[in-house]
């Protein structure tokens, strides 16, 4: 069993791999495929993935690409009108690459969008970068909700430039951060794509995805009927999903509903 993740610069070549080496385990191997550029990314990355899924059936493909990032004119206005743009944004670019997919080939290819980029991970284990920066934890507050910054990259550089100037965070120094980053931390933070991306990844390994993030009272979702059902739901549509804004407004509606219950 091959894991093959698609993502859309050499930084993630860099990253990727060893950050998610916790939830790889039962992989024989994990290889890192990048582009130059997102817009490469855009015009060969289902080919690719396709070809590789065909040659190998052991096979599995991750395509990662950062929200922030990905080209605005792709984008229906229609978008800008909902309530919650990002959301929308990452819907549609999930349904864009798998349609994209053969049918047959669907089940062993995921797309995973990082709200926003892969920065907003490091801001969801932010006390990690203590020992980087040579500051006490209490020096670095934890943020909420990681995943609602527009521009992790500039909270971040923001930060550190204020914390320890000569510690400035850029994106030549993202595999050096990523060293103290815990993914377990970030996983169990609210960000909910991250969730879904190791999720899919333990599920095809045949373990169960850890209960992370979860409003009390809550059932787990295996454990809730309703759950469940929006679940399958959402995967229903999502499969079925056309260029119809109205589609994609439910499905965005449905996601909510999933989230605010489980």
């Amino acid at each position: 069993m091959h894991l093959h993740i698609f993502c859309e610069d050499f930084y993630g070549k860099q990253i990727l791999p060893k950050f998610l080496a916790p939830f790889t385990k039962k992989f024989n191997s994990v290889q890192a495929v990048t582009y130059r550029g997102v817009d490469n990314l855009i015009q060969d990355v289902t080919d690719d993935a396709s070809f590789t899924l065909k040659q190998d059936s052991t096979a599995y493909v991750f395509i990662l690409v950062d929200v922030k990032g990905f080209p605005e004119g792709y984008f229906p206005k229609e978008i800008y009108r909902t309530e919650t743009p990002n959301q929308a944004k990452y819907q549609w670019i999930v349904q864009h690459f798998y349609k994209a997919v053969d049918h047959a080939l669907k089940p062993r290819c995921f797309v995973h969008p990082t709200m926003m980029e892969l920065e907003t991970w490091i801001l969801a284990d932010i006390q990690g970068l203590a020992p980087y920066l040579r500051v006490k934890n209490e020096k670095l507050k934890r943020l909420h909700a990681p995943e609602s910054d527009d521009d992790p990259t500039k909270t971040l550089q923001t930060l550190t430039r204020s914390v320890n100037p000569p510690k400035f965070y850029t994106k030549a120094s993202s595999a050096l951060v990523f060293n103290y980053i815990n993914a377990q931390n970030v996983y169990d933070d609210n960000c909910p794509s991250f969730v879904r991306l190791v999720d899919d990844l333990l599920k095809i390994q045949g373990l169960k995805p850890v209960v992370a993030y979860q409003p009390s009272g809550n059932l787990p979702p295996d454990d809730d009927p309703e759950c469940k059902r929006l679940r399958e739901e959402m995967e229903a549509r999502l499969e079925a999903l056309t260029d119809d804004d109205g589609e994609l407004e439910a499905l965005i509606r449905l996601d909510a509903e999933y989230k605010a219950r489980c």
